[in-house]
């Protein structure tokens, strides 16, 4: 009876350790699904203005990061912030972008179609545009309710 006993304990101690090991398997698995689903998805946060790239291809090529737009640009210049609120707690991202852009006269229309809101003019225009001359600008549009 004595081996009986000893084998049923042999067992009990084997199927022991192997809910262990599944217990400590499907935290690891919970703990690498938490990480793998707080990845931040879109752009990175960023406070930057046009001012830190001097490059015109480098600026165009930057704020398509963070504005889509198909257009013509000749000149750009901006200041963008914008807070990627993707991670633990999901949350919409904070932004406030900024452009001054020149573009070709005949392509004005498609600028100012679509969500474009007339807008009148601020001091921002002034703080943004370091290199283009806003003086002269009578019309401001800004992006309207999505």
């Amino acid at each position: 009876m004595g081996s009986v006993e000893k084998s049923i304990g042999l067992v009990d101690h084997t199927l022991y350790g192997k809910l262990r090991l599944v217990r400590r398997l499907s935290r690891l698995l919970v703990v690498a699904l938490v990480v793998v689903s707080c990845g931040q998805s879109g752009p990175p946060s960023v406070h930057k203005t046009s001012e830190e790239i001097p490059d015109s291809a480098d600026r165009l090529w930057f704020v398509k990061r963070y504005v889509l737009f198909d257009r013509e640009i000749h000149r750009i210049e901006f200041d963008i912030y914008y807070k990627n609120n993707s991670g633990w707690l999901p949350a919409p991202s904070d932004r406030d972008i900024k452009l001054v852009v020149v573009v070709p006269e005949e392509q004005l229309d498609l600028w100012l179609s679509g969500n474009m809101l007339p807008t009148g003019a601020g001091q921002w225009q002034h703080e943004v545009a370091r290199e283009i001359d806003v003086s002269g600008v009578t019309q401001w549009a800004r992006e309207g309710a999505k």
